[in-house]
């Protein structure tokens, strides 16, 4: 039963993905989910700078 739900639960992000709004959301995700890694790839570098200082 949970198989075929998940299945289903595929196909129907199968048909989604297609859309262009869900493209884009997704598109949107990734900016915000690479924007997030910067900004702590930054602030981890900063803290690294200032524990090298102290």
């Amino acid at each position: 039963m949970a198989l075929k739900k998940e299945s289903a639960y595929f196909l129907l992000l199968k048909k989604l993905t297609f859309q262009p709004v869900f493209l884009s959301m997704n598109l949107f995700r990734a900016q915000c989910y690479i924007a997030i890694t910067r900004i702590n790839k930054q602030q981890l570098t900063e803290s690294v700078q200032r524990y090298r200082k102290a």
